[in-house]
């Protein structure tokens, strides 16, 4: 396994942040275009990183990998829909016949719901794409790999990713694009990078500390919210915010960072509890966030304390338990050799 990298955690910190504020105080961040972006390039980066490694993509791997991520996200998913489902039932009664009808949807990832059924349900369309990509990534790779065409299997890969993220900004750009593939670009984007940084011309290139730091700065400069509905400013920025994103990731991995910040990494390790909790608070205490900041204060803390707890006794034990039982087996399908795999 690779040793952690600091500033990813910077990075799911501040698209937590961008989200959770940006939910209550538009005005000062515009919480989805920037923080979803930011996080689907990192778990572009992370699945690649780790499928790429020496026979991760063998048939048996994939599964157990499938189920490990499933593990990951699902446990919590299924927390969320049953709180959703008690505050409808408590709170919001005539929304319940809609939910109802939208659960089964929900559970099994079938589609996303065009209805608003509260903040709860309101922020799950990111697990939804998400979950597609899961399911589709490894596919993917393996189609690319066995393409009959005398490259690399790194060229093959980049060249695929590169293809088919061009692909998806067309039929996107023309409205036709299906949602569950809507942002299979900046997962590719982050793919692409766990390519990218092996090569020694890109290593050189993205060296310079100041790429790091400057391509953070621009990340979070894109909190300052130019963009009006889901327009041509909105695709804009979420896809610069995501290029960005892919730039400190880059330059993070060619050059390591001494630099640690507790708080932060605090923050990025309940990051998707996070995600889903304040929804929820939202949910129940609709106008709290709004009124003043005293409130404002008092839902952060209210969102900080339930998703450590979340993270702590959902998220982590189930997490745990599904990586000690599904253990990877070595041979199979690989991009290069081990020593390539390792950092």
């Amino acid at each position: 396994m690779q040793d952690r990298i600091e500033p990813l955690d910077w990075l799911r910190a501040t698209a937590a942040t961008a989200v959770v504020i940006g939910h209550v105080r538009p005005e000062w961040v515009p919480g989805g275009s920037v923080g979803v972006s930011m996080f689907f390039v990192l778990s572009g980066y992370l699945m690649c990183s780790s499928l790429i490694r020496e026979g991760m993509l063998s048939g048996q791997n994939i599964v157990k990998f499938l189920v490990r991520r499933l593990g990951r996200i699902y446990p919590m998913y299924l927390v969320q829909l049953a709180c959703v489902c008690l505050i409808t039932l408590a709170m919001y009664s005539s929304r319940w016949p809609s939910l109802e009808t939208h659960l089964v949807d929900l559970l099994t990832f079938r589609r996303i719901t065009g209805e608003w059924l509260g903040y709860g349900v309101g922020v799950l369309w990111t697990l939804y794409i998400e979950f597609w990509f899961y399911i589709t990534f490894p596919v993917v790779m393996l189609l690319l790999l066995a393409l009959p065409v005398r490259t690399g299997n790194e060229l093959k890969l980049i060249g695929g990713f590169a293809t088919i993220a061009v692909a998806v900004i067309v039929i996107r750009a023309l409205g036709a694009a299906p949602s569950s593939v809507f942002f299979y670009d900046h997962f590719l984007l982050g793919a692409s990078i766990v390519l990218l940084e092996r090569s020694s011309f890109v290593r050189k290139m993205v060296k310079p500390a100041a790429l790091l730091w400057g391509a953070m700065i621009i990340v979070i400069a894109l909190s300052i919210p130019y963009a009006g509905g889901r327009n041509a400013g909105w695709v804009l920025q979420s896809m610069t915010a995501a290029l960005g994103t892919g730039i400190v990731i880059l330059a993070a991995a060619v050059r390591p960072t001494k630099y640690h910040f507790p708080i932060v990494s605090f923050i990025a390790r309940i990051s998707y509890s996070i995600y889903l909790v304040h929804a929820l608070v939202l949910d129940v205490f609709p106008n709290m966030a709004h009124d003043s900041l005293t409130g404002l204060a008092i839902y952060l803390a209210m969102v900080i304390a339930i998703s450590w707890a979340t993270e702590r006794f959902v998220e982590r034990p189930i997490n745990s338990a599904t990586h000690q039982r599904m253990r990877f087996k070595v041979g199979g399908l690989s991009t290069g050799s081990a020593a390539e795999a390792k950092r």
